[in-house]
């Protein structure tokens, strides 16, 4: 991700206050796989994260390297066969699916990725996990008036808690 996007600072903050290495791949490495490639051969990545079309049109023809321990994906929906391909390719690897519109500062929950549960049959679609901390995640009915607790049943999701501002500027 570049720094123009919202979504850098939780990719690059935390391990950097951790005290690791962070190093960024290409400008061009969303389209240019062999240089992501390369770049991936050169720096040996312990940890990377991606969006779940990239992650697949990559993984396809080529892999993470030996180093990989940690692959997030976020930012669209996470597809089953996807997860299937990481865990094909990365069998040791620990998979997480982080889910957040821009307005709750980007990541609201979370779920670790289950190799087992993403070879079985079931959903075509990864769940989109748990909330963080101080986050509140409901499912809504069409008038909004009730909260549905149903796993599978259809409504909109509202967030609430500390990652959302009063309100947009502006917005009366």
């Amino acid at each position: 991700t570049t720094f123009t996007w919202d979504i850098h600072g939780q990719e690059l903050w935390p391990f950097l206050l951790a005290g690791a290495k962070v190093v960024l791949p290409p400008n061009d490495s969303q389209t240019n796989f062999k240089a992501l490639e390369q770049f991936v051969e050169r720096t040996h990545p312990t940890h990377a994260g991606a969006v779940p079309t990239i992650t697949s049109l990559y993984l396809k023809r080529h892999s993470f390297g030996e180093a990989i321990r940690y692959l997030w994906v976020s930012g669209e929906a996470l597809p089953r066969d996807v997860a299937q391909l990481v865990f094909s390719k990365h069998p040791d690897v620990t998979l997480y699916n982080w889910y957040g519109p821009t307005e709750t500062a980007v990541w609201t929950t979370v779920t670790k990725v289950d190799k087992n549960d993403a070879e079985s049959t079931g959903a075509s679609i990864w769940p989109i996990g748990q909330p963080f901390a101080e986050r509140e995640c409901y499912i809504l009915n069409e008038s909004r008036t009730e909260i549905i607790n149903t796993v599978g049943t259809t409504g909109e999701l509202f967030v609430g808690g500390i990652c959302l501002a009063e309100g947009y500027i502006n917005d009366e």
